[in-house]
């Protein structure tokens, strides 16, 4: 196999693996938000079914429902998806690294030479900020369904 057509195949890995990291992240995006409305359009819901039941009761049953919901989206959602997402940024890292390295220095280079195998952890950090914030939407959503459920 020449240079180029090496060249040519980590290009066609860089590109695929980018394109599943964009589809990735494009249905994360899509299911937070379909799962943000169902919490607001739920709201509606539950105010007109929590009469029937007593004070007490309603702010118990709203509490664990809450805490599963939070607990769902972080560990049932957000941590393996970001795990995809990582996963996916990784490798195209290191097929960029590969083809930069093709280019430049016209040497043969076998995939498991990326030396930067230390990166993935940089990215689980920052990661691990993103899945906070995004289940800190879905609580502070939650906090405030609360509210209007039993406050106002």
């Amino acid at each position: 196999m020449t240079e180029k057509e090496k060249a040519d195949c980590f290009i066609e890995l860089h590109k695929e693996q980018l394109g599943k990291f964009k589809q990735t992240r494009d249905i994360e995006f899509k299911v937070n938000i379909a799962l943000w409305t169902l919490i607001v359009v739920a709201s509606k819901f539950i105010k007109d079914v929590l009469p029937y039941y007593s004070d007490n009761l309603q702010i118990v049953a709203f509490i664990i429902l809450a805490i599963l919901i939070i607990c769902g989206h972080l560990f049932l959602w957000m941590v393996p998806i970001q795990n995809s997402e990582d996963k996916d940024d990784h490798y195209v890292l290191k097929y960029r690294h590969l083809i930069e390295q093709l280019c430049e220095k016209n040497i043969s280079l076998d995939p498991g030479d990326y030396k930067n195998k230390t990166r993935l952890r940089d990215f689980k950090s920052s990661s691990l900020k993103w899945i906070m914030f995004e289940v800190g939407i879905t609580t502070i959503l939650l906090t405030a369904v609360g509210i209007y459920l039993f406050i106002i």
